[in-house]
């Protein structure tokens, strides 16, 4: 890895443009998003996959978004997003409600999955993000909890 991140300080010495992370694009009726992102650092081929799991809301739906933002070589990353919601504030997806699921068995570099549910304000939402790694093992990773209002605004 380390003679990796020394190849493309070179590159970017020599004057080669920079590639950037693709930027995650939301729709303009999109108020508010809770994300969060992590890295599988597989052995195999697929060397690194960098994701992005969050719940965003407008004025009819609640959606938990998935988010392939990077993977170093390409390979099949095989994807489950799930939404829980909560009358009350928790960070313990147990003491939470699932609603909705979506899963993919490959979601490349830059695509997005996602699940929804009738926006119903003023209740707790949250996002699990499975990923299996190249072991075949799953992992996951949670956004924070966020809370909606009736017309998709963040209540603070």
């Amino acid at each position: 890895m380390l003679a990796l991140l020394l190849g493309l300080t070179m590159l970017a010495s020599v004057g080669l443009p920079a590639v950037g992370t693709p930027q995650i694009k939301y729709e303009e009726e999109v108020q508010s998003t809770a994300v969060a992102v992590a890295e599988d650092t597989a052995p195999q081929e697929r060397i690194l996959t960098q994701y992005a799991v969050g719940v965003r809301a407008d004025n009819r739906s609640v959606y938990a978004f998935a988010k392939n933002v990077f993977t170093l070589f390409p390979s099949v990353v095989p994807v489950r997003i799930d939404l829980y919601r909560s009358a009350t504030f928790t960070e313990n997806l147990d003491e939470m409600n699932i609603v909705a699921t979506n899963f993919t068995s490959d979601l490349n570099m830059g695509e997005e999955l996602t699940c929804k549910f009738g926006n119903v304000g003023r209740v707790y939402w949250r996002a699990k993000l499975t990923y299996w790694d190249s072991s075949g093992m799953p992992q996951s990773i949670e956004s924070g909890t966020i809370r909606f209002d009736e017309a998709g605004h963040e209540i603070v």
